[in-house]
């Protein structure tokens, strides 16, 4: 289902036609190479003093896959109404934060900007692929952090459901409604300080 945004300007159509679907074929896996790909988009991704501050957590779904408990454990994490819509998605990507510069050990106050950058960075590729990607926030962090052993010293910043795209029909409301609805933003002028 293609969604490109009704633009007030031109943009490169890459980013006019990402858009975060939540319906996921439920029968097609996304390989542990395109997942690497992935993530080695987000890993070239901005950041304040080249930190790099970003951390990934895989799971992939699909008998045999090495990611499947991962995958059991980050969607177990999440809230009830996203395990509704994205009970089929192939694989998710956890994303977090370090919080303290590795060169000074001072604080980062730019690590979840840089974070968020590096999931731009996942969204174009994976939408450059033909693949859907979703950020979400409603999810357990104590269960996510217990469920993929994550250290303390991380700041759980985002996951995302990745998958191959499908029809909206097989989405419980109100999702189905939210997935046909027209893409829309305020005004650019709003935006404009």
């Amino acid at each position: 289902m293609d969604k490109p945004a009704l633009t007030e300007q031109p943009i490169h159509p890459l980013i006019a036609g990402r858009w975060s679907p939540r319906s996921f074929d439920p029968d097609r896996d996304v390989d542990a190479r395109t997942l690497t790909g992935l993530i080695e988009a987000a890993r070239w991704a901005p950041s304040c003093a080249n930190e790099q501050p970003w951390r990934f957590a895989v799971g992939a779904r699909g008998e045999g896959s090495p990611s499947a408990q991962r995958w059991q454990a980050i969607y177990d994490a999440l809230d009830v109404g996203n395990q509704l819509w994205c009970r089929h998605a192939a694989a998710f990507v956890v994303m977090a934060a370090t919080r303290t510069f590795e060169k000074n050990g001072q604080s980062n106050r730019y690590a979840w900007h840089d974070v968020g950058a590096a999931g731009v960075s996942l969204a174009l590729e994976a939408h450059a692929r033909g693949l859907g990607s979703h950020p979400m926030a409603g999810w357990d962090a104590d269960r996510l952090r217990a469920g993929l052993d994550l250290p303390e010293s991380l700041d759980l910043v985002a996951v995302w459901a990745i998958g191959w795209p499908a029809s909206a029909d097989a989405l419980p409301e109100p999702f189905l409604g939210r997935e046909l609805a027209p893409r829309s933003r305020r005004p650019l002028a709003d935006f404009m300080v």
